[in-house]
């Protein structure tokens, strides 16, 4: 996490697909230097840590700023410069924000996180429901309410990650809601549809474990190719093998129990 050497990194791929409104210079708090910050999806906020929101317990309960590095004088965090805490600059906050754990005395402790893992989220069964809807019945009407649903939940939360209610909003003082957040999907054709699912469904639920199966589901059905897949990785987009990784090994054990079985191709 905090130091780059954690077990994934966030992809400039997925920062991407998340909304931007607006680029505002910002002063990052216990410093005088400014840092470039961008307003997105709200849902950003609470998917990945972005350079100067308050990242860790510096010195004493007072936070450091996300990829500076910090002295302790009379007992405050102060910024001094940037540092790398991340290969492409930023480290996910998906279910750490706002629940880290900095008992103990760990200075920097925000991957301890307090709170629980979702398996199944409401958002979650709304989004495969637009998704049944469009593609088992062609309801894209049907599809986009669902859509605009999440939406509207998201569009909610931007007080919460940007403004006067976030634990950032001295960093996001110059922030102002944008007229056009998150702007509800209409209907329209069923492919324009299906990309906007896509892109929700990415965003909504970034960092908790779905998107393999996504794009292992749409391939086999054929509705993306391969040109279509990111990983945010150029080894990993060139190593993945429909052929292979649309199917899982099985295991040995079950492979000795029933000689009748045959081990997937490419493993």
């Amino acid at each position: 996490f905090d130091w780059g050497s954690g077990n994934f990194a966030v992809t400039q791929s997925l920062v991407n697909e998340f909304e931007s409104y607006d680029t505002v210079q910002a002063t990052v708090p216990g410093s005088t230097l400014t840092t470039r910050v961008v307003v997105r999806d709200p849902r950003a906020y609470w998917t990945i840590y972005s350079t100067g929101e308050e990242y860790g317990r510096g010195c004493g309960n007072d936070g450091a700023p996300y990829n500076f590095r910090y002295s302790c004088t009379g007992g405050v965090a102060v910024a001094t410069s940037q540092a790398n805490w991340s290969v492409t600059g930023f480290t996910a906050s998906k279910y750490i924000r706002p629940f880290e754990n900095f008992g103990g005395g760990q200075s920097l402790n925000q991957s301890v996180s307090q709170n629980n893992e979702r398996l199944i989220r409401y958002a979650d069964v709304l989004l495969l429901l637009a998704e049944a809807k469009l593609l088992g019945s062609n309801d894209v009407a049907g599809a986009a309410e669902l859509i605009n649903q999440v939406r509207a939940r998201a569009r909610d939360a931007f007080d919460r990650a940007y403004g006067a209610g976030s634990p950032d909003a001295a960093l996001y003082s110059a922030v102002r809601r944008p007229a056009n957040l998150l702007p509800a999907r209409t209907a329209g054709s069923r492919e324009q549809m299906f990309e906007w699912l896509r892109h929700e469904r990415r965003v909504e639920l970034a960092m908790e474990f779905s998107r393999y199966d996504d794009l292992v589901r749409w391939l086999r059905a054929g509705l993306i190719n391969r040109s279509q897949i990111d990983f945010g990785d150029p080894v990993a987009n060139q190593r993945f093998n429909p052929q292979v990784h649309l199917l899982r090994p099985l295991p040995q054990r079950e492979l000795d129990l029933n000689p009748n079985l045959k081990q997937n191709p490419g493993y």
